[in-house]
């Protein structure tokens, strides 16, 4: 009884929709990328601090419709998501995905998708990029930055041992209309958790004695 109750609950041979899509992402993308020119990560960003809201693009050819295969795909943030964890040891490759999924296949990102690719790019200290993207987040409502975002930023610059950055990060929260409690709690927790807490305490006693 044991084991049929366990089969019930586990069948090897029930594949999820979402893992279909996942594997026909990956492979439309490895097919497509294949023939393609290799990715040159200086080639559309610039080093210093981006002031254009322009989207950044690596795509070889933007121009190009998507296929009929892609087209069958259903492109979901989750799916998306799922397939940008994929790369998340490989920030150029995941960000070749996220702008050809985009270029591609006219996947619209979302908030979620957008704070996927900045976690990964923050991940290897990729702080300029992070801000082309948060600057392109301002485009269309559904990918506005959330307090999530800056959660993550804050994460990715403290664990660097970029405190002055994280700090400023909070300043300039206050553009996207973020500059509050929770934004102020996410920089506290950030600070603690990489063993921060002096600067996390002076910040809490300034925040008091104003």
């Amino acid at each position: 009884m044991l084991s049929s109750i366990s089969f019930r609950y586990y069948n090897p041979f029930r594949t999820s929709q979402s893992l279909l899509s996942h594997i026909q992402i990956l492979l439309c993308f490895y097919n497509q990328t294949f023939h393609t020119k290799t990715f040159k990560p200086n080639s559309s960003f610039s080093a210093t601090y981006p002031k254009s809201q322009s989207k950044p693009t690596i795509s070889a050819n933007t121009n190009s419709k998507p296929s009929a295969t892609t087209n069958s795909i259903d492109f979901d943030q989750n799916t998306v998501s799922e397939t940008l964890s994929c790369y998340s040891n490989d920030w150029k490759r995941a960000l070749e995905f996220f702008n050809w999924i985009e270029a591609e296949c006219g996947f619209d990102h979302t908030t979620e998708t957008y704070n996927k690719m900045i976690d990964i790019l923050g991940k290897f200290f990729e702080f300029d990029l992070s801000w082309v993207l948060i600057r392109s987040m301002q485009n269309t409502a559904f990918s506005y930055p959330n307090h999530t975002t800056f959660r993550v930023m804050f994460k990715r610059y403290v664990s660097a041992h970029l405190v002055g950055e994280a700090i400023d990060m909070y300043d300039r929260s206050g553009e996207f209309n973020m500059k509050d409690e929770t934004s102020f709690s996410n920089l506290i927790d950030a600070l603690c958790e990489y063993k921060h807490v002096i600067e996390a305490e002076e910040l809490c006693m300034g925040r008091i004695r104003s």
